[in-house]
């Protein structure tokens, strides 16, 4: 396991819905969770941009 891992109960690459989804109702649950994302934006796909 990396160290960017170490620590954490369950880790999601991407931001999508389904990970966010998943990371709250585990985090809710009491799990440690880490959610990994290359962009300067959450959501995956799911943005809204100005026109």
């Amino acid at each position: 396991m990396s160290s960017t891992a170490a620590g954490f109960d369950a880790v999601f690459v991407g931001s999508g819905i389904n990970s966010l989804a998943a990371a709250a109702l585990l985090a809710k649950e009491g799990w440690r969770v880490c959610v990994l994302e290359r962009n300067d934006w959450l959501g995956g796909a799911i943005r809204t941009v100005e026109g």
